[in-house]
């Protein structure tokens, strides 16, 4: 495109003699172009990432970089509180991503020097296996010696491993590994096409934007904080559904003088509706602050128990929900059929987990039939050149090879040209991956010589999807 590389020193540069471009370090030519005809692009939607354990929910955000790359494969996304860095371990938040998938690859082997396989962070498990070309299997720190975190592996000193011979390698890797990335930054390596994201919260706290009345039609402010009573408190990662009566059918504890704790009648209930927990009442202290009447006030606090509890003084108290008090032309009352959701930002923890399932891009024959009509030559008309043909750097040279080109092809097919009259000109064959859609011809016959201008047919013949005319012309 006659773009220089930026911000950089590389450079581009053309031969003399042959005009063939070369390439520096970090720079590649690429040429943009259609999928084969039918090509279902892989995806991944909130069905494909499922949280397994834990209660964590910051954001897991799995992105497709390169379609060609996903595999047929399940990963597994885990959490840990501690670092391993060589043979020490230390604390440290981090989290790391394992494929389902073992690999399988060749290698040579020379003296005790290392040679480099494909993947970093090799995991030392049952799947590890080191085999010779016969069959034989090599045993691990006696035959050969691998530096797991950098994907290298060599003979040692006494290995029965024939010197200078091709070996087979079996093993599972870490795709993301102790990663601290924890703001969304995207500096995890990608994986198999995909990169992953991981947003987490800084600490445990009230979510208003996700809180609120579910059901009803309420619009009453609220608020949750820690308890404003109590010795023994702490925030409990959870979520609670506040749920309103007209009738007093639930029940709750007061602080009555002399008697302590004493459960009485009130018009709602509170429950822990924790994703991935099982749901359970939870114990509620009517912290009254407008009316000592035994009856649940606008403007009153509930006191909410940590799971586990007994409703004794002794027990630990969480979270204090309030609704804010009645004020001028707003007296409204919480009633049957009102529900409050009260949400809390929980960071994750080594007891979460997510799974993370992806499919390959498929062809769809079906559709591919249907999307022939697709089928294009560009351009067309072809008016004596075009800016799409390559150019042609040698010496007194102004132009490169002639050529128009068919998009939208399915990966297998025959591309006959003809005359108006029904001359065959020439056959290409086009046999390529799902990546390319695309195939050209350079205006030759199948002599070799030019063709003339005019108007010409293309059959386009693709086995097992059906076939296709496409008309167009060269003009001088």
């Amino acid at each position: 495109m006659g773009i220089p590389p930026s911000e950089t020193t590389k450079k581009i540069t053309v031969d003399p003699i042959t005009g063939q471009t070369i390439f520096d370090d970090n720079t590649v030519m690429v040429i943009p172009g259609p999928r084969a005809s039918g090509y279902n692009i892989p995806s991944i939607t909130n069905m494909d990432v499922q949280q397994t354990n834990g209660i964590g929910n910051g954001d897991i955000d799995f992105m497709v970089l390169d379609d060609l790359e996903i595999t047929d494969n399940s990963y597994l996304l885990t959490f840990s509180d501690s670092l391993t860095i060589g043979d020490t371990v230390v604390s440290g938040k981090n989290y790391s991503v394992k494929g389902n998938n073992s690999f399988t690859e060749s290698f040579f082997l020379f003296d005790t020097k290392f040679a480099d396989l494909s993947r970093q962070n090799i995991i030392n498990d049952q799947t590890l296996q080191v085999r010779g070309k016969d069959g034989t299997v090599y045993q691990n720190s006696v035959d050969y010696i691998i530096n797991y975190s950098d994907g290298k592996i060599r003979r040692t000193d006494i290995s029965s491993m024939p010197n200078i011979s091709e070996f087979t390698i079996t093993y599972n890797n870490y795709a993301v590994h102790q990663s601290r990335a924890f703001k969304g930054e995207d500096s995890n390596p990608v994986f198999d096409g995909v990169l992953l994201k991981v947003s987490d919260h800084a600490a445990l706290e009230f979510a208003p934007d996700n809180s609120g009345w579910i059901s009803g039609d309420l619009e009453i402010p609220f608020n949750a904080t820690i308890s404003s009573l109590g010795t023994r408190k702490m925030l409990y990662p959870a979520d609670y559904l506040i749920t309103f009566s007209d009738e007093n059918e639930f029940t709750a504890l007061k602080n009555i003088t002399g008697q302590g704790l004493v459960p009485f009648p009130v018009n709602f209930k509170v429950e822990d509706v924790t994703p991935n927990r099982v749901p359970q009442p939870i114990i509620v202290f009517l912290n009254e602050k407008v009316k000592n009447d035994t009856a649940f006030t606008r403007g009153d606090g509930l006191i909410l128990f940590k799971p586990g509890s007994t409703g004794a003084s002794t027990d630990t108290l969480t979270w204090e929900i309030t609704i804010a008090k009645e004020a001028v032309g707003d007296s409204v009352q919480p009633g049957s059929g009102d529900i409050l959701k009260i949400s809390t930002r929980r960071p994750f923890t080594k007891e979460d987990s997510f799974t993370l399932l992806t499919k390959a891009g498929k062809i769809n024959q079906q559709a591919g039939a249907s999307l022939l009509d697709n089928i294009y030559v560009v351009p067309n008309p072809y008016v004596g050149a075009s800016i799409l043909e390559p150019d042609n750097k040698l010496p007194s040279q102004n132009r490169g090879e002639r050529r128009i080109y068919f998009e939208n092809l399915p990966m297998k097919c025959t591309i006959r040209i003809f005359t108006l009259t029904g001359e065959h000109v020439t056959t290409l064959e086009h046999d390529e991956g799902m990546d390319n859609g695309r195939e050209y011809w350079n205006l030759l016959n199948r002599d070799g010589f030019s063709v003339a201008y005019g108007v010409y047919i293309a059959h386009i013949e693709a086995p097992g999807i059906g076939d296709k005319l496409v008309k167009f012309a060269l003009i001088k």
